[in-house]
């Protein structure tokens, strides 16, 4: 009977076996959840990416369809005065159009027409404004950068002569970088049809 018991005295515990493999198991789980993280990371930054191109693209993209909606004709050209002597001429990359002034009220002022040119230089998206009338809420010779992470800028007219259009589309391409030198590029279309 003593020897039964001294064998139940060192019966309980691990042994080496069962340590070994809850050490492997363990290991494997941290690696996995490591890995885990690691691609959560990753998606995360290209998700953060697509949000700040698509950002930057919908800003430029509502400034100029704001500003189109309002348009009476694209311009063959537009010459604006800041800075220096600056002409834009319609095609496939700017646009140069007039628009109905309006008041600080918002009201339409008939009559009035303001010069409005669009294009972009080293990723960033230029806005040029040429009032024609003092109670205009643009401001004369503006000359601003609304965005910068732009791409590309085209536009596409229905009719071959930009001048002749009579709604005009507006394909803006931004890209935004994440991890060390990945990219992702959104691109976004509209089209508008112009005031007659």
């Amino acid at each position: 009977m003593n020897h039964q018991q001294s064998n139940q005295k060192y019966s309980f515990g691990f042994t080496l076996i069962e340590l070994l493999l809850v050490i492997v198991i363990s290991s494997g789980l941290t690696v996995a959840f490591l890995a885990l993280y690691e691609w959560q990371h990753r998606v995360l930054a290209l998700e953060s990416a697509r949000i700040e191109a698509t950002r930057s693209g919908r800003i430029a993209m509502n400034h100029i369809i704001g500003e189109l909606s309002q348009s009476t004709a694209v311009l063959t050209s537009g010459t604006f005065s800041i800075p220096g002597t600056t002409t834009i001429t319609s095609g496939a990359n700017a646009i140069a159009f007039s628009a109905t002034a309006v008041d600080s009220s918002d009201n339409l002022l008939y009559g009035y027409l303001d010069q409005i040119g669009y294009k972009v230089t080293s990723k960033k998206l230029y806005y040029y404004v040429k009032t024609t009338s003092g109670s205009s809420t643009r401001t004369n010779n503006t000359y601003e950068a609304i965005i910068d992470n732009i791409d590309s800028l085209a536009f596409t007219y229905d009719s071959g002569t930009p001048s002749l259009s009579t709604q005009v589309t507006v394909s803006i391409a931004s890209t935004a970088t994440y991890g060390k030198s990945q990219s992702t590029t959104v691109t976004l279309s509209e089209t508008v049809f112009l005031k007659q």
